[in-house]
């Protein structure tokens, strides 16, 4: 009997593990279905597929949820507006291959396909994907990603497919228990220029504005960054948007929200178990769609908001004062067509592009040319504005829906009939002639010269003026008994005799303190329910007062301090045309105020719990409804903190939290993943006796709980103060208004600070010396004058010679450029003017020079559009000439690959030759290979990835371009790293092209890198794509071992590289070469195996040596057997060589233009 039981009891461990095993699985076959209360899992764990409920127990639904997370873990819903009210629903897999969910026999929802399948099965992905599929066929019958919900995951696509007329778009549920899909929804509208569009029903509630190439034209934090990348694709199956996050242990999701009308990106926090906000948008009251009306642009950091195009007037001036803009604006002059031209409007989110015109073949001029051509066309810009921009796209009628983004946006060229044009047209600069610049360059000199001449004699007289000036009054004060003040003490106090003096005319918020009164707004605790909730706004008194809004005892939101002109966090809360603010701070009142100037408007400001923020609203009279005019919080960097301690917050950034200068993540863990909480500390301890303070501008100014405020005092007399306190960790005026005075130290961590575009203030923080920068401040009198004068003369003498050079200019561009003409016919690249990369490089400046080769030095530039730039300018001394200018032009221009840097244009004007290149930020690859300390930083990994890189450049350049290129000069500072270590083979200035079956060459110039060339090469001047193979070998061993090929030693003797590795290699310890900073990280049998194809590539004969599609299928199978290599070859120098070099890089000593001389191999 026992064995009986004992067979039983395993037969059921056998049967529950078999159905543990299934509820487990990521399959669902024909045979099996899910009944409530099982689930399928996806592979990994992630995520689940069954049913549950909200929050009422008897409306159940099918759906996909975070497995491992607690709460809003719902990312994808079957049966939204049908929830089952039991849990008998079944959901099966049918032959035809689609997902039908059953109750009582009804079906309740069911997937469609069209194909025919074998053995269907569903399975939930990792990513959070329930797809269909033919049992072993990777193609999707069916995929719950082409049905979102209101969740948008990583790798999601958002927008249409052609091909099966499906657009994807995100749909908000009725409530947040609710999952009925509501009428709020985003996705892309298919215009000529397609655009992504939140609408409420019919109507269109946000735009993100359109992809520009880099970025969407509307949002410029959504760029690629450390966190997250982001893509558009646009094409004749596709157009779509689509996001990863780059670090697949971080959870994050987008959800379209109907209830707050808006799309919050979460990030989950491990840590405190809960989502975090990582983005939301809108961002703030400019995003609201078409807020300014036709023609009328927002930006949020003015006051009023809106303001009409430049050539433009309000339609109804009455109503625009009145604070409705919603009808736009007008013409100041109408369009004559003949005479127009344009006017440019920059840091703009382009106009909504629901009638617009493509041209992606055309650049931006002939775009101009196009759009002034169509009398219909208002406008145009480059549909992509990367590298030196290019495409085409014109706007017909009203202009709509434009943001004002400083710093981030992009240019509009907008039509203007001739009499708006002025000084701002884009023809006008194309008019202006010889004399006019000259009579103003000579009469600004000259100007300028008597101006200081004038200062200087005014100077001397300011001490004798002012005595004789107070002397003069000195017996009518001898009778006074009261203190004399200054004027500008009492124009300073009163704000030069502002009408916001005149206090008492609106509410006050704030404190009295003769009755001990704290008047504060105290929100409802709902739309319905007036009882007192826990959200609050009022005056907090520190020893700076602030404004705060409060959830219970924790701040949500900080106005920031009034600083004379505004309170610090809010620019556009400044007196203008419609509203005066004002804020008194006495011994008996410390209170905020406002006034509306016209008293025939209505506005109130009301503090609401449910959306936890604070509308100001102005009433319509036409529309008999409130209108929303600004709202606080106004973007997610406004919530309090919400970069911890020492770090500050930007709209325009993305990640939008970074450290102060002189500090660095506490965490860098928790940074990295989103968690800003921690926030910063300081790179270097403060010393107190060396200390000194770096300026930061516009800011709004930290918490002012730990603060200490002098208002006798200056600027000057602050720094001293705060410089001799130990604990005084920042400075700044409390008012900026005039002359500036006051004075503020802040005491501990500088908490809550947001940089504010064109409206913070300034803030001087505490640095220890090593994070100083070395500016002398101290400036005297004779000085500033000697400095003046010669300043002026000194441009009085430039203008004369500038003059002068003009007048010679045309004749000597005519000139030198017909000598080149004919190099150009061909050229498939802009040519850029000379102008545009001497204002890049900062007129080719030291501090922006960041390398020097034998064709001359390298700079750093960068275009206004912010797109930086490596330039490599051709020095009269260079060997290299014209040649191997057009020749590098005109073979980088023909390649595109990932590996090979890539050329943005050229420039040939007057005597200069330059090639303009994007900027590489890592430099070259000999800068760290060849360092002692930056080395460290090449672990095993990455240098592998960097040696595959290489060889996959090479591979592409050998037999996958147009033309079988030989690049002749690789060797490490001509492999450049971008900001990720993607290597990317530069200077082709000596590469040379075969065609059709050809596949060596040979030459009598020989110029290349002595200890990169192969022999044959270097004696007899034959070169092929086997002798870059040699080039790469070297290269691979020095990347190994961290040496140069000329600078290796063991023991007693120097060897060259090759042969040191070689003498290892014989004796059967390869390993002994390698790196010591990658002993810890490397793969032996990687590492080894990349020896044995360095010592391949780098034998004696070519046709020894592995092609690089060979090399790189040995760099990639394991499993490949690899040739036992051959000794390799060498050379030996018997004469004198000649310095010569095509490089870019640092070291110029090792390059060589060799004649035939006396070489013996070995």
């Amino acid at each position: 009997m026992s064995f009986i039981t004992y067979i039983l009891f395993a037969l059921s461990l056998i049967v529950s593990n078999s159905i543990a095993s299934d509820d487990t699985s990521s399959i669902i076959t024909q045979s099996q279905s899910i009944s409530d209360g099982e689930t399928i899992v996806s592979p990994k764990g992630l995520f689940e597929l069954g049913f549950f409920s909200i929050t009422n127990p008897n409306k159940r639904y099918l759906g996909i949820r975070f497995k491992n997370i607690p709460t809003q873990n719902v990312v994808w819903v079957a049966n939204g507006g049908i929830p089952i009210n039991d849990s008998f629903a079944i959901l099966k897999l049918n032959s035809s291959g689609s997902l039908v969910l059953t109750h009582e026999n009804n079906i309740i929802w069911f997937t469609n396909s069209s194909t025919n399948v074998q053995k269907p099965v569903a399975q939930l992905l990792d990513t959070g994907n329930l797809v269909i599929k033919d049992n072993g066929n990777e193609t999707y019958l069916w995929q719950s990603f082409d049905y979102p919900s209101n969740t948008f995951l990583s790798g999601m696509k958002l927008g249409w497919d052609h091909k099966r007329n499906l657009n994807r778009r995100l749909i908000a549920w009725k409530s947040d228990d609710d999952p009925t899909p509501g009428d709020f929804s985003w996705g892309v509208v298919l215009n000529p220029y397609p655009d992504i569009y939140m609408m409420k029903g019919e109507k269109k509630y946000y735009r993100l504005g359109p992809w520009n190439g880099l970025r969407f034209s509307g949002r410029p934090d959504l760029k690629p960054n450390d966190i997250f990348s982001y893509n558009f694709v646009w094409n004749k199956e596709e157009v779509y948007y689509t996001w990863n996050i780059k670090d697949s242990s971080q959870v994050s999701k987008m959800v379209l929200n109907q209830t707050s009308k808006d799309r919050p990106r979460y990030v989950w926090s491990k840590d405190v178990e809960s989502w975090r906000v990582y983005s939301r948008i809108p961002g703030d009251i400019c995003d609201h769609y078409g807020q300014c009306g036709v023609n009328g642009y927002c930006s949020s950091t003015n006051s009023p908001i809106c303001g009409c195009l430049q050539g433009f007037k309000p339609k109804f001036p009455e109503k625009w004062n009145s604070i409705d803009w919603s009808q736009g604006c007008l013409r100041n002059h109408t369009l004559n067509c003949t005479n127009d031209g344009f006017v440019s409007v920059a840091n703009l989110k382009v106009p909504d592009t629901t009638y617009t015109l493509v041209d992606e073949s055309i650049g931006l001029e002939q775009c101009r040319g196009k759009c002034l051509n169509n009398c219909s066309c208002m406008a145009y810009t480059n549909t992509n504005i990367s590298g030196a921009g290019s495409g085409c796209v014109m706007w017909f009628g009203d202009l709509i829906d434009i943001k004002l983004i400083p710093g981030g946006g992009q240019f509009l060229y907008i039509r203007m009939p001739a009499s708006e044009l002025g000084n701002n047209s884009i023809e006008d600069e194309h008019r202006r002639n010889t004399r006019k610049i000259a009579v103003i360059t000579v009469s600004a000199a000259l100007g300028m010269l008597l101006l200081a001449i004038y200062f200087f004699y005014r100077l001397r007289r300011s001490i004798v003026g002012k005595s004789k000036t107070e002397g003069n009054y000195e017996r009518h004060i001898d009778d006074l008994d009261l203190p004399l003040l200054d004027l500008s003490t009492i124009i300073t106090a009163t704000d030069n005799f502002s009408e916001k003096n005149k206090i008492g005319e609106g509410m006050k918020l704030g404190w009295d303190h003769k009755r001990n009164l704290n008047r504060r707004l105290i929100a409802w605790k709902s739309d319905d329910d007036p009882t007192p909730g826990d959200f609050s706004w009022g005056v907090v008194l520190n020893p700076y007062p602030d404004i705060y809004m409060m959830k219970g005892e924790k701040k949500y939101y900080r106005l920031g301090p009034w600083n004379g002109l505004r309170f610090s966090g809010r620019p556009e809360m400044k007196p203008n045309s419609i509203f005066s603010y004002n804020f008194v701070c006495n011994k008996e009142e410390v209170y905020y105020t406002w006034n509306i100037k016209d008293s025939t408007q209505i506005s109130k400001v009301v503090l609401n719990q449910t959306s936890n923020d604070r509308p100001r609203y102005v009433w319509s009279k036409d529309d008999k409804s409130w209108n929303i005019y600004s709202r606080i919080p106004g973007d997610d960097c406004d919530h309090y903190g919400r970069c911890g301690v020492n770090g500050y917050c930007s709209i325009s950034n993305s990640p939008i939290c970074e450290c102060l200068k002189g500090f660095k993540p506490k965490f860098p863990e928790k940074w990295n993943s989103i968690d800003w909480s921690q926030g910063c500390v300081r790179n270097h301890p403060l010393n107190c006796t060396n200390d000194g303070f770096v300026s930061l501008a516009s800011l709004k100014v930290p918490d002012t709980t730990y603060t200490l405020v002098d208002e006798s005092i200056g600027l000057e007399q602050c720094r001293v103060k705060c410089l001799n306190n130990c604990s005084c960790m920042a400075y700044t005026n409390t008012n900026i208004s005039g002359a500036r005075s006051g004075c503020v130290m802040w005491f501990g961590d500088l908490t809550d600070i947001k940089h504010i575009p064109d409206g913070g203030q300034v803030l001087y923080i505490r640095m220890p010396v090593s994070e100083l920068d070395k500016v002398n401040d101290r400036k005297n009198t004779r000085k500033i004058v000697v400095i003046t004068v010669c300043a002026a003369l000194g441009m009085l003498l430039l203008a004369v010679y500038f003059f002068c050079r003009f007048r010679r200019s045309i004749v000597g561009k005519t000139k030198t450029e017909g000598n080149y003409v004919r190099h150009l016919d061909d050229l498939d690249i802009p040519l850029l003017n000379l102008s545009t990369i001497i204002t890049a490089t900062d007129n080719f400046s030291e501090k922006n020079k960041i390398g020097e080769g034998g064709f001359g030095p390298v700079y750093l530039g960068k275009f206004e559009c912010g797109l930086e730039i490596a330039v490599k300018r051709l020095s009269q001394s260079s060997a290299q000439g014209i040649r191997e200018f057009i020749n590098e032009v005109k073979l980088i221009a023909n390649v595109q690959h990932r590996n090979l840097v890539t050329l943005i244009g050229c420039c040939i004007e007057r005597e200069e030759k330059m090639l303009v290149y994007e900027y590489m930020a890592n430099g070259s690859l000999d800068y760290f290979i060849f360092d002692r300390t930056k080395s460290k930083l090449l672990d095993w990994p990455k240098r592998f990835h960097i040696i595959c890189g290489i060889a996959r450049g090479l591979m592409y350049l050998h037999q996958d371009s147009r033309l079988r290129i030989v690049h002749r000069d690789l060797k490490s500072s001509n492999v450049l790293l971008d900001d990720t270590l993607n290597p990317k083979i530069s200077d082709f200035g000596l590469a040379r092209t075969f065609g059709g079956n050809q596949i060596e060459g040979n030459t009598n110039r020989i110029v290349g890198t002595y200890g990169y060339m192969a022999p044959e090469y270097a004696i007899d001047g034959q070169f092929s794509v086997k002798s870059d193979v040699f080039s790469f070998g070297i290269l691979l061993l020095e990347i190994i071992c961290g040496k140069k090929n000329r600078v290796c030693h063991r023991t007693k003797q120097t060897l060259n590289l090759v042969a040191y590795a070689w003498t290892f290699w014989k004796h059967g310890r390869p390993l002994q070469i390698i790196d010591s900073n990658i002993v810890d990280s490397c793969i032996v049998s990687e590492v080894s195996r990349c020896i044995h194809i360095g010592l391949l590539c780098v034998q004696q004969y070519p046709e020894d040596r592995p092609t690089m599609a060979d090399v790189i299928l040995m760099l990639g199978s394991e499993m490949m057997a690899l040739d036992e290599p051959k000794e390799p070859g060498s050379i030996t120098r018997k004469e004198s060589v000649e310095a010569n070099s095509s490089s870019s890089g640092k070291d110029t000593s090792s390059n060589y233009e060799m004649t035939m001389s006396s070489f013996s191999a070995r």
